[in-house]
């Protein structure tokens, strides 16, 4: 037998007898397009559906289709009136109807059968695996493979259950009168209806999947230039593998980025399988079906807890991480530039030493201040807004970081005893009587903090308040400005906004740090709260002499500004 095109007969007559080789010309009638369009007679074949007792109806909604969908629905519906595969329904079962994307771009008519299915009997006439099928063909040289046109619109609907196949749309109500895609039963009903019809070729030269026939032969002289495709897979005379045009389609798919991308990809490579070696073991975490496609088949779904689903847990959180650009995105306008932050002083000092020439012995990489400006550079190191009355030893560590001159330890001493504001606004630093109990020596910095409040002050932006936190270790100090006294809540609030920190925070008994709220935030936390002694804020001296420093460089502050 010749080999024949898989390509389905869309002319007619006279273009048939084009496509058809020689031979089959005498059978043309056959590949005709309006045979497939005319409404089936009622025959032993016909599909029953038979429900469960006790099933419910289903009462299905009318989707809301695109402006698209809804001209190809009224065509759809229009073309299928006129050929007698659908009619007006007062069925009370309706089912929903809606699109889908063809791989062409078209549009595919769906009806959702999902619940008339879960309601209705099973039939147990068996589909033929495809493995066993594929042995058959282990001998043969030249192959032919037909397709039927509409498939299933060949057979009738059992006349007593046409109503059971009602669906509802924009334009109303109908019911199927053949066998539409979608129901569970439509593979064993037409696979009985070919196997009935080719019973005395079957096993001898013509094998049948559902809608798809292939006539093989082992004995013909003729050899066929072309092979053809059954089922998806090539089968020749060197035996059976994988479509090279699929194969390049999965080696060309796009990285999946979703779970969705990723249940789309193994859907599609699942039909090969059977190629693959220890393809169960790689894929078995992430294997996924379509619920489509297992409307064909007869199983039951089985619910699994998610907390003891893991796997299935890991992949739905899988972060996918958006394309880093090709190019860099600019961060500043174009209309502004990076520079280096110079200080005017600096350029005085400069100027300076043209004529007071730096004194030999200086330390290398630092600047020479001459005599005519190092008090102006005193006041600014000393009483700028930035600094706000730093003591002699904080004012001559911020000198010495960039600038020297002779005796600069003796004219920052003299400078910070003659400072008026320094004199007002210091506070005594006396020890206090009693025995000094430090706390433990932190080791590491942050794991021993120490909070407390500075209340009463100036309103400044609606703020009066200030919870001061401190690092034992490194008497580093974070500054949290608040609109008043905070309750328990309110501080915890804050410092969970402001202090990412860990355990350890010394406080005083205040109210705010021995309430039910205050305890129950750090026991969340897994962090310890040790709190001062009553009546004696030296426990948390650090915390105590940071306000006192805050409260000096607030008053500071306000004298100069």
């Amino acid at each position: 037998m010749a080999l024949i095109g898989s390509t389905t007969i869309e002319s007619p007559v006279s273009s048939t007898q084009a496509n058809l080789p020689g031979k089959y010309r005498d059978y043309q009638d056959v590949f005709i397009q309006t045979a497939a369009t005319k409404l089936p007679p009622h025959r032993p074949w016909d599909c029953a559906i038979d429900l469960l007792p006790g099933a419910k109806l289903p009462k299905g909604k009318v989707y809301p289709l695109s402006i698209p969908e809804n001209k190809a629905m009224e065509e759809y519906i229009s073309e299928a009136l006129q050929q007698g595969f659908i009619r007006p329904s007062t069925s009370p079962a309706a089912s929903s109807f809606f699109f889908v994307a063809k791989k062409d771009g078209g549009l595919r008519p769906c009806i959702d059968y999902c619940v008339l299915n879960s309601q209705t009997v099973k039939f147990a006439y068996p589909v033929p695996l495809v493995p066993a099928a594929l042995e058959e063909l282990c001998r043969a040289h030249i192959f032919s493979k037909l397709d039927l046109r509409s498939a299933y619109n060949l057979i009738h609907i059992l006349q007593r259950d046409e109503w059971k196949m009602a669906f509802i749309t924009l334009l109303g109500h109908y019911e199927y009168l053949v066998m539409p895609y979608g129901l569970s039963n439509a593979p064993s009903v037409f696979q009985r209806f070919m196997n009935e019809i080719f019973q005395d070729m079957l096993h001898k030269f013509v094998v049948v999947y559902i809608d798809d026939i292939l006539i093989y032969s082992p004995n013909l002289s003729d050899h066929v230039d072309h092979v053809k495709h059954f089922l998806g897979y090539v089968i020749s005379p060197e035996g059976i593998q994988m479509d090279c045009a699929k194969v390049e389609a999965i080696k060309s798919w796009p990285q999946p980025g979703t779970v969705k991308d990723l249940q789309r990809f193994l859907g599609f490579a699942n039909f090969y399988r059977r190629f693959i070696s220890g393809e169960a073991k790689r894929l078995k975490p992430r294997q996924a079906r379509w619920a489509l496609f297992f409307t064909r088949f007869n199983f039951c779904v089985t619910y699994h807890p998610g907390n003891k689903n893991t796997k299935a847990n890991a992949l739905s959180r899988i972060h996918s991480p958006d394309p880093l650009p090709e190019e860099p995105e600019p961060i500043l306008p174009p209309d502004l530039f990076v520079c280096p932050i110079t200080w005017l002083l600096d350029d005085d000092i400069r100027a300076a030493t043209v004529e007071e020439p730096a004194t030999p012995g200086g330390p290398d990489g630092k600047a020479y201040v001459p005599t005519s400006l190092c008090l102006s550079l005193l006041d600014s190191v000393h009483a700028s807004l930035g600094s706000s009355h730093p003591g002699r030893q904080r004012t001559l560590s911020l000198l010495k970081e960039w600038y020297w001159w002779p005796n600069m330890a003796e004219d920052v001493s003299r400078f910070v005893r003659g400072c008026s504001v320094c004199a007002m606004v210091s506070t005594s630093r006396c020890l206090p009587e009693g025995k000094l109990v430090p706390l433990p020596i932190p080791c590491r910095p942050w794991s021993h903090l120490g909070i407390d409040f500075a209340m009463d002050l100036p309103v400044s932006n609606g703020f009066t308040t200030i919870l001061i936190t401190v690092d034992r270790f490194s008497k580093a100090c974070e500054l949290i400005p608040l609109k008043g006294l905070p309750t328990a809540l309110e501080t915890m609030e804050a410092l969970f906004s402001n202090i990412f920190r860990y355990f350890g925070i010394v406080s005083d008994r205040g109210p705010q740090f021995i309430s039910r709220v205050w305890r129950g935030f750090f026991k969340l936390l897994g962090v310890s709260v040790s709190l001062s002694s009553g009546y004696h804020p030296q426990t948390n001296g650090q915390t105590e002499r940071k306000i006192q420093e805050i409260g000096r460089y607030l008053r500071a502050y306000c004298h100069d500004h």
